[in-house]
C-alpha cells in the first residue's frame, strides 16, 4: 500500500482525482472538517493536505492548475494544485435541505454547473463567479444526489429526478431548458456518454432498463431490461459492447448498437458478508466506477472483493479487500506507470 489516510481521518463518498502525471488528490474527513490532501503515485508521499469548508467532500473536479472540490453542505472551494492556496470558495444558495453527493458538471469552456434541491447554478471555474442562477426548474427529489449528468458541446444534462421533471438538457450558457422528460415518475437514474458518438447510455431506476439515447434530442434509441437492483455507477462501453453491474451484481452485457444482450447474465457471488454502500443500500453492488484495464473491466463490490470482468462473458475475483467495517466509497483510478505498466489506485471508507 502506498498511502491511507491518517488515523482518525475517514472517507464516505467523495472520488479520487489525478492531478498531472504522478500526483492523486483524496477527500477525507477528520472530526466533522473536511480535508484534501494531494498523495504522490510513486511513493505515496503526501505532498500536501488541505482544510476546506464542510464536513465531507464529495467531489473532486480538476480544472487547468486547479482542483475545485464541493462539499456535501453545498460549499465549492477551488484549490491550487501546487501547494494547496484556496483561490475561490461559494456557498451554493437554498432554502431547503443541501445534500450534494455527485459531481458538478463542467463545460471545456469552464462553465461549472451544479444545483441543491431548489435551485441550479453556473460559475466560471476560474474565478467563482456566479454566471446565472435559476429555481425555475425545481422542486427536485434527488438532483445531484442520485445519478450524475454529463456535458455535450454547450449542452449539460442531468437526472433531475422528479416528481415533475427527469432526464433534462440544459444550454449551459444561460440555463434555458433544451428538452426534458416529464414521464412520471421521474425516478433517479445515471447518464452516461458513449465515447466518439452523440448518445449516452441512461440507466432508469424506475423501469429497469438500459437505455441509449441521442443527447440533442433526448429520444430513445433502444431500450433493454436490466433487473437486479438500485445501482449508482454508470455502466461501462468497451470495444462493440457495454455491460453493466446491477445493485445484486448481476452482469449485463449488450450489444451497444442494438441493445441485444450478447451473453446470458452472470452473477457476481457474495463473498463473506453482506456491505452496505452508497444510500444505505445492501447487497454486492459496486459502488465505484469500473475500470477498463487492457481488455478487462475492473470493479470493487461493497464487500471489497476486486472482480476482473470480461466482455465475452466470463468474471473472475482477482483480489480482496479486508474492510472493517464492509463497505468501499471514493475512487477507483488507473494510470500507466513507467515501471508496472498499469496501476489500479483506490481509496476506501
Amino acid at each position: 500500500m502506498l498511502w491511507s489516510a491518517p488515523d482518525g481521518h475517514n472517507q464516505h463518498g467523495g472520488n479520487l482525482s489525478r492531478v498531472g502525471q504522478h500526483h492523486v488528490a483524496v477527500p477525507t474527513t477528520r472530526q466533522g472538517q473536511a480535508h484534501v490532501t494531494l498523495v504522490s503515485g510513486r511513493d505515496g508521499h503526501a505532498k500536501w493536505t488541505v482544510p476546506v469548508d464542510g464536513d465531507a467532500v464529495t467531489s473532486l473536479t480538476a480544472w487547468g492548475d486547479t482542483l475545485i472540490a464541493t462539499a456535501f453542505s453545498g460549499t465549492l472551494t477551488c484549490l491550487d494544485t501546487t501547494d494547496g492556496t484556496i483561490r475561490w470558495t461559494h456557498a451554493l444558495p437554498a432554502a431547503d435541505q443541501i445534500r450534494l453527493l455527485n459531481a458538478p458538471e463542467l463545460t471545456t469552456d469552464g462553465t461549472l454547473i451544479t444545483g441543491t434541491l431548489d435551485r441550479l447554478s453556473a460559475l466560471c471555474a476560474d474565478t467563482g463567479q456566479v454566471l446565472w442562477s435559476t429555481s425555475d426548474l425545481a422542486p427536485v427529489d434527488t438532483l445531484m444526489t442520485y445519478g450524475r449528468g454529463l456535458t455535450h458541446g454547450h449542452h449539460v444534462v442531468f437526472p433531475f429526478g422528479g416528481p415533475y421533471r427527469g432526464l433534462t438538457a440544459l444550454d449551459a450558457r444561460d440555463g434555458t431548458v433544451v428538452w426534458s422528460q416529464f414521464t412520471p415518475p421521474a425516478a433517479p437514474s445515471t447518464v452516461s456518454a458513449i465515447p466518439g458518438t452523440g448518445d449516452a447510455l441512461v440507466v432508469r431506476t424506475d423501469t429497469q432498463t438500459l437505455d441509449r439515447i441521442a443527447l440533442t434530442t433526448g429520444s430513445t434509441l433502444w431500450s433493454t431490461p436490466i433487473a437486479g437492483g438500485f445501482t449508482t455507477t454508470p455502466p461501462v462501453c468497451i470495444g462493440d459492447r457495454v455491460v453493466a453491474i446491477t445493485g445484486d451484481g448481476t452482469i449485463y452485457r449488450l450489444n451497444l448498437a442494438t441493445g441485444a444482450p450478447t451473453a446470458d447474465p452472470t452473477h457476481i457471488p457474495q463473498q463473506g458478508h453482506q456491505g452496505w454502500g452508497p444510500y444505505r443500500s445492501t447487497g454486492i453492488g459496486i459502488a465505484t466506477e469500473p475500470l477498463i484495464i487492457g481488455d478487462q473491466i475492473i470493479a470493487v463490490t461493497v464487500t471489497g472483493e476486486v472482480w476482473a470482468v470480461a466482455p465475452s462473458g466470463s468474471e473472475e475475483l482477482a483480489a480482496t479487500l479486508d474492510l472493517i467495517p464492509p463497505g468501499i466509497s471514493g475512487g477507483l483510478l488507473s494510470r500507466e506507470d513507467e515501471t508496472y505498466g498499469s496501476r489500479i489506485e483506490a481509496v476506501l471508507g
